[in-house]
């Protein structure tokens, strides 16, 4: 099974290492497409890619952002060039947990079905170990509410997209990968 990951990055350079070097121990290859960095996250980015991660990354630099239409232009583009079974829409702050690694979990994903993943938000309180290197091991608070809508307060999800139904349904994934749509 091949998983690859897709991440908009911009000015994410405290957290952009731990994020590459975590979340590539269950996806094969990583998508990164820089919405106008101005501090050095590509440059972290690129040294990574000299120690050998698969990392492909995109200039939407001059591009006014609109996270849907770059979004939706980027799945499709992943699922052209890399030929994934599985899609796994990241932000730069996201980390998947479980018991075991993740890829456990993907790999045993019947693909007929979109998934969704609920999560935590974690929030920074001062008393972090900042000397700790790998950034999310520093942050021990969690809410103990997960992540809500504010509108009618259902949780929020994160979406994991089996590439051959995206382009079978016609799906679209929604701004913050929180959803799709389509047939």
């Amino acid at each position: 099974m091949k998983i690859v990951s897709y991440t908009m990055v911009n000015n994410e350079n405290e957290i952009i290492e731990s994020f590459v070097r975590y979340n590539y121990n269950f996806v094969d290859e990583m998508v990164i497409v820089d919405n106008g960095c101005s501090d050095n996250t590509i440059e972290i980015l690129k040294s990574l890619k000299t120690e050998g991660y698969k990392i492909t990354l995109f200039d939407e630099s001059l591009r006014a952002y609109d996270q849907f239409e770059l979004d939706n232009k980027y799945v499709n583009i992943i699922i052209d060039k890399f030929r994934p079974d599985i899609v796994v829409p990241l932000d730069a702050d996201e980390f998947l947990c479980s018991n075991n690694n993740p890829r456990e979990i993907l790999e045993n994903l019947d693909l007929n079905y979109v998934y969704y993943v609920n999560w935590k938000w974690y929030v920074l309180t001062g008393k972090e170990d900042n000397s700790e290197k790998f950034i999310p091991k520093r942050i021990s608070y969690c809410l103990e509410k997960s992540p809500w809508n504010y509108s009618d307060g259902t949780s929020v999800t994160k979406v994991i997209i089996p590439a051959k139904l995206y382009r079978k349904s016609h799906l679209k994934l929604t701004m913050g990968h929180h959803d799709v749509f389509g047939n």
